[in-house]
């Protein structure tokens, strides 16, 4: 995985002693929006649907990651709960790291760090497109865009 090609084999073989199996089975849920177990989850196969709780139209699906993807980084270097929750569409066999474990490998190696950071980011970028696609979407007459328009009585 490119998210630990920064570290020796050492670490990597440390790493992999700490890792925890779990499975799952379709519409079984891996964690739960607002969740705060801070584990980093790698998918070893099967699909798993992340979706978020949004107001006003509820539940909505911001996407699906499949074998050899990961997903929880998030969490685990803020602290903050999970933004999402993961359910899994079909059988599905995972890898759990806890923070616990990685914590001191991320203290230790900048490029490490530096990799969970990009992801990190790419995550919130998902998750949150959809508070600018709403923004620029003016079938409702409610949006953002609309709105402006309105504000400064500016011609459509």
């Amino acid at each position: 995985m490119i998210l630990f090609e920064a570290l020796e084999a050492k670490q990597l073989a440390e790493l992999a002693s700490q890792l925890k199996p779990r499975s799952l089975e379709p519409r079984e849920m891996l964690f739960a929006q607002g969740g705060t177990e801070a584990m980093l989850f790698i998918v070893v196969s099967g699909i798993l649907e992340v979706s978020q709780h949004t107001e006003p139209s509820g539940q909505r699906t911001a996407g699906l990651i499949g074998a050899g993807d990961y997903i929880g980084e998030v969490s685990l270097l803020t602290g903050a709960p999970y933004a999402a929750t993961a359910t899994a569409r079909t059988h599905c066999k995972l890898y759990g790291l806890d923070c616990q474990v990685l914590k001191p490998l991320l203290a230790a190696n900048s490029d490490l760090y530096a990799e969970f950071d990009r992801s990190a980011r790419r995550g919130l970028a998902i998750l949150n497109r959809v508070v600018a696609v709403r923004a620029t979407d003016d079938s409702a007459r409610q949006s953002l865009l609309h709105r402006i328009r309105e504000f400064f009585d500016y011609p459509r």
